[in-house]
């Protein structure tokens, strides 16, 4: 355990010091739904019926362009055959990679969202459920891009590739994230949603484990 954490830490100091990635991370999702919500600013009633499923496109997009730092760099300049000469397997390798990600990229999104909700509509009913969706369905949609990245590491400026190829595995994610909000916007419990993105989470990382570590593999032969 002590062993993964001084990964994990590592992990966390490269991209920490990456203080502009992060900057500019949370300028392209502040100024994403910044821009949608002053172009329908007449129509407030009509934005808060949507903004969910607007901050869910903004957050993949946000995932896919700020994942490609967590491991390019990492096979290009050897550190993952570095890594693997001192004990580290790949299932560590990819556990660190996403967890990272996690409290680098999704974790400040999350804080701000309840500004978001604010800005919107200082009485917005439905940013628990946004939040908790975000929450629930974002480490999905991380696991799968990490997956997509590292299959596609070897090609260069691959970000449109990547999201062509992983659309169709993002829809079951979004199809619940979206409809928790949408239930709770005619009143009906979206807890069904939460479970049902909890067990999507639990199938994904099994499988992303095992697929990447195949494809780390693969790429380091």
């Amino acid at each position: 355990m002590k062993k993964f954490l001084i990964l994990l830490s590592r992990e966390l100091n490269i991209n920490i010091k990456n203080f502009s990635v992060l900057i500019t991370n949370l300028i392209f999702f502040s100024m994403s739904i910044f821009i949608f919500v002053m172009s329908f600013s007449n129509d407030l009633d009509s934005v808060k019926s949507y903004v969910h499923c607007v901050i869910w496109v903004v957050l993949l997009f946000n995932i896919i362009f700020s994942t490609e730092q967590f491991f390019e760099s990492d096979f290009s300049d050897g550190s993952i055959k570095e890594l693997l000469t001192t004990g580290y397997n790949f299932f560590e390798i990819i556990l660190s990679k996403f967890l990272s990600i996690l409290i680098v990229v999704l974790l400040p999104i999350i804080l701000i969202l309840p500004f978001f909700a604010y800005t919107i509509d200082n009485n917005y009913l439905f940013y628990d459920s946004l939040i908790k969706s975000v929450i629930f369905g974002g480490p999905s949609i991380i696991l799968i891009t990490l997956i997509g990245q590292i299959l596609l590491s070897s090609l260069r400026k691959n970000k449109v590739l990547l999201f062509i190829l992983l659309v169709p595995f993002y829809i079951p994610t979004f199809i619940f994230a979206i409809g928790a909000v949408e239930l709770e916007m005619i009143q009906q419990s979206p807890d069904k949603n939460f479970y049902i993105l909890i067990g999507i989470f639990m199938i994904t990382f099994s499988i992303s484990l095992i697929t990447g570590k195949l494809a780390m593999e693969e790429l380091n032969n």
